[in-house]
């Protein structure tokens, strides 16, 4: 009996040692297998997922130079061998989304036969802060020569358009008989080396602020006869390419030379390309383009604007058509001038395509000026070197309404002051630099303005230079960039 149940217990923990080793081992390694093969699974994923975060973040700061971010994520991801090969990039001029798909064995899994690929995949997207900006050209007359007796600046040649198609004559002696203005001193009221330099810094700056398609781009020119300034476009999205152009084209006509002429001469150049549009900057996308079909600019007779021509006006024609406004009536007024920006900044209409970034948009002015700021025909520093109060108190007043209008408003505003040294503008102009920019250090050490408002004022010599350091200043608030899986 006691035999019997020996042998009976001795059966049945051979049984249950069989049954562990048939059964409960293998689902045992089986289950080590899968969670090895898993921790593997997403270790990968989690490193596939970093690397192209970092790539993306890293080919952001290229933008929109969208040719440039290709290369430089291109060139971090082949940091990480194979790895590269399986990721697809899409880059605008405004993000960079990196998508990585594989494959990745089942190790284990191969022991039972079962080789199992599983696909992997990570998805990564950078959008920098949009900008609500409105850039405004300074037009005022200490950018050109006086007219009809000055002296010409440079060695530059006469357009052939003032030269032998228009040229400009002045009644000087009001004896009925008019006599003919300089050629040279009739095409530096439109193009010379300080004015097209400024003209081409303003083309530039417009360039790399509209090639990001979230931002939102208005222009305008000053000084303006009874208003602030004559707005070219609102701050607002532009219109796609082949749309029809929302670019006014602000008449002058208190001098000898009107920016149609300044058009025509720029039209009918041959002899000295200087004197031509600038062409765009290249590798920039997303820069609005005319539809084909286009007329001539200005009317075949008289030289006047062609209003067929409005559908194809672009920024940068209308920028180098300006013409340098010698009418005592457009005298500058940088107070005004402020005072005009309040309500294109803050009125600037939401973006619904900036997503998570609908209220988080940089409202920013940038003022490309041709000397420090005036105000009711006084210059910012005065003829002794001394400071002018008028000025000054004016500035004020109007820096104030834009610090609250940041606070109220819960904004984050930003204005660039640029000004460049050069004939027109020697006087003082050291000095009157400093002082600009310790009253603007005023209000960015104040804490009344809680860190929304804050100004800059650069100036030099060079306006290649200062058109730099302001684009170089704005990629810095864009890349505050936003990183989306």
């Amino acid at each position: 009996m006691r035999t019997e149940r020996v042998r009976n217990l001795q059966s049945e923990f051979g049984a249950t040692i069989i049954f562990v080793a048939a059964v409960i081992l293998p689902v045992l390694f089986f289950l080590f297998s899968l969670t090895f093969d898993i921790a593997h699974y997403f270790t990968q994923r989690r490193n596939a997922q970093m690397i192209i975060d970092e790539a993306a973040l890293y080919a952001h700061r290229y933008l929109p130079y969208t040719t440039a971010a290709a290369s430089a994520a291109e060139g971090y991801l082949s940091r990480y061998g194979a790895l590269a090969e399986h990721v697809a990039m899409e880059i605008t001029p405004d993000t960079v989304a990196l998508q990585y798909s594989d494959e990745v064995n089942l190790t284990f899994a191969s022991y039972f036969g079962a080789g199992i690929d599983v696909p992997m995949h990570a998805y990564t997207r950078t959008q920098g802060t949009p900008y609500d900006v409105f850039l405004l050209m300074d037009t005022a007359s200490y950018l050109s020569p006086q007219i009809p007796y000055g002296t010409a600046w440079g060695s530059d040649p006469a357009a052939q358009f003032f030269d032998t198609v228009y040229p400009i004559q002045h009644d000087a002696d009001d004896d009925g008989v008019p006599e003919l203005i300089d050629p040279v001193i009739a095409t530096q009221q439109c193009f010379n080396p300080i004015f097209s330099s400024l003209k081409r810094a303003a083309i530039r700056t417009y360039e790399y602020l509209s090639s990001f398609q979230l931002n939102s781009v208005g222009v305008a020119v000053y000084p303006a006869s009874g208003n602030f300034f004559d707005l070219v476009r609102p701050v607002a999205a532009s219109p796609t390419s082949g749309e029809v152009s929302d670019v006014a084209f602000p008449q002058y006509a208190g001098g000898y030379i009107r920016p149609d002429y300044c058009a025509a001469a720029a039209n009918y150049e041959v002899n000295f390309p200087a004197y031509r549009v600038p062409t765009s900057s290249t590798g920039m996308e997303g820069l609005w383009t005319p539809a084909s079909g286009a007329p001539s600019i200005v009317e075949p007779v008289t030289y006047l604007y062609n209003t067929d021509y409005a559908p194809y006006l672009s920024i940068q024609e209308l920028l180098w058509s300006q013409v340098a406004r010698g009418n005592t009536n457009y005298a500058p007024n940088t107070p005004r001038v402020l005072e005009g920006i309040r309500a294109q900044i803050v009125g600037a209409q939401a973006r619904e395509e900036r997503k998570g970034l609908v209220n988080r948009a940089v409202k920013s002015a940038v003022l490309l000026a041709g000397d420090l700021p005036w105000y009711e025909s006084e210059r910012f520093i005065l003829p002794n070197g001394s400071i002018s109060a008028n000025v000054t108190n004016a500035l004020r007043v109007q820096l104030a309404n834009l610090r609250s209008d940041a606070v109220n408003y819960d904004m984050h505003l930003v204005l660039y002051y640029v000004v460049f040294r050069h004939a027109g503008n020697q006087s003082y102009f050291s000095e009157g630099t400093a002082a600009l920019e310790a009253l603007f250090d005023e209000y960015n050490e104040s804490e009344e303005n809680g860190g929304k408002f804050s100004l800059h004022v650069l100036y030099g010599d060079s306006l290649d230079v200062l058109t730099r350091d302001l684009t170089s200043l704005i990629a810095l608030d864009k890349r505050g960039s936003v990183l989306a899986r």
